[in-house]
């Protein structure tokens, strides 16, 4: 049977084969496929396999259907701690950056620690925080995290509003 066949018989259900391989010796002889699903969605396949054909009966499909449903939820719990770890990570991360202006109104140090904490978050390696010039017409460069270091941009860099692509 075909990766299509397949693929539709466990979007229906279950999908059961023997004889892949008949008259060959340590071939997989029998195979036994069950969907993972959350919520009536697939999002993968637990499959068993065996080479004595024949080998996977009533039993065997109704246990695999019950772990399938059971590791489905598994899976899916452990997603949503993901997800919900690394929303606790953005937050936590705005909380140290406002705890930082909070307590210090040292304005080269916030804006060091926005765009260490911006970097770290983002997981990249370079980070720029530039502030609008006072006649809106310009960005300049106030501080920088690069491979190297984190500094405060001493040196007017300006980049003209109007240049800018967006």
């Amino acid at each position: 049977m075909g990766g299509k066949n397949w693929a539709a018989s466990l979007s229906q259900g279950c999908f059961k084969r023997s004889s892949l391989r008949s008259g060959q010796r340590g071939y997989i002889q029998s195979e036994l496929a069950v969907p993972l699903r959350v919520d009536g969605k697939l999002i993968g396949v637990v499959n068993v396999d065996s080479v004595k054909l024949g080998a996977f009966g009533e039993e065997d499909l109704n246990l695999l259907t019950l772990l399938s449903k059971q590791s489905a939820q598994v899976i899916r719990n452990a997603q949503l701690f993901d997800t919900v770890r690394r929303k606790v990570e953005e937050l936590s991360a705005l909380i140290e950056v406002n705890k930082t202006i909070a307590s210090n109104f040292n304005l080269e140090k916030i804006l060091s620690q926005i765009v260490e904490r911006t970097a770290r978050l983002m997981k990249t390696k370079i980070c720029s925080l530039m502030l609008l010039s006072e006649d809106g017409e310009e960005l300049i460069l106030k501080a920088l995290m690069s491979l190297l270091c984190l500094q405060t941009v001493e040196t007017q860099l300006r980049f003209i509003i109007a240049t800018l692509p967006l």
